[in-house]
């Protein structure tokens, strides 16, 4: 079984950014991430160098294949490869912008610059993916 994650940017504030989280075509929770300053993929490494801020500044969209891994900060956690100009960029526990550096946290509903029910949402995530041969994460701006 194949596991496709689609995270579909949607609000944007100067501390943080709010996504849909889809799970195989379905919507199943939210996630929170630093400010989106506009990477993608497609971008050098030395031009998102250039652009990040360290600790305040959302991954590029683009599509990144992925794994569980057990994080020493976070536990068991889905862990993004190769992401230009970033290391270690998991999906994890967490609720405000100070949690994330740079990292996706999961929860079940949001407020601003907050994602909530952060535990619970990734247990349900990792249930989903723990049998999967392939995780894809796709991660898009909404237009």
């Amino acid at each position: 079984m194949n596991a496709e994650l689609k995270v579909i940017r949607f609000k944007f504030t100067e501390k943080s950014t709010i996504s849909e989280l889809y799970f195989n075509g379905t919507l199943i929770g939210y996630t929170l991430e630093d400010k989106d300053r506009g990477l993608d993929n497609s971008m050098s490494e030395e031009k998102i160098k250039s652009i990040k801020k360290y600790g305040e500044t959302a991954i590029p969209t683009g599509a990144y294949e992925a794994k569980l891994y057990n994080s020493p900060a976070h536990g068991e956690v889905i862990l993004l490869k190769d992401v230009k100009g970033f290391t270690m960029i998991e999906i994890h526990i967490g609720n405000f912008p100070k949690d994330s550096l740079g990292c996706l946290l999961v929860g079940s509903s949001y407020g601003t610059d907050v994602v909530k029910n952060s535990k619970a949402t990734m247990k349900k995530l990792l249930e989903l993916v723990k049998d999967a041969e392939h995780i894809i994460v796709t991660i898009f701006r909404k237009a």
